[in-house]
């Protein structure tokens, strides 16, 4: 599979509505295929002061992935393996 097939897959995918085009997971997931073999970040803090928290959405950007039949791989760069550190990449 080659970047453009790559595309197209995930195209498909919207279009038949199994995703959402507004998602951090499928912004992810374009950006990956659009950045191959770069670990792209999925993981980000959520609110703020007393309410904040952290957000991953490495799994959701897998399953698409997966569904359109990417070959990709997943690691976690923090140093304690924290939900800032989870990345996703795309090899063709």
């Amino acid at each position: 599979m080659n970047q453009q097939t790559a595309l197209a897959a995930l195209e498909a995918l919207a279009k038949s509505k199994k995703v959402t085009r507004n998602s951090l997971a499928y912004k992810t997931a374009i950006e990956a295929v659009n950045k191959p073999n770069t670990p792209i970040k999925c993981g980000a803090n959520t609110g703020s002061g007393k309410f904040s928290s952290s957000k991953s959405w490495q799994a959701q950007a897998a399953r698409i992935l997966m569904l359109a039949g990417i070959t990709y791989s997943t690691g976690n760069s923090a140093p304690k393996g924290g939900k800032h550190g989870d990345n996703i990449a795309v090899h063709f």
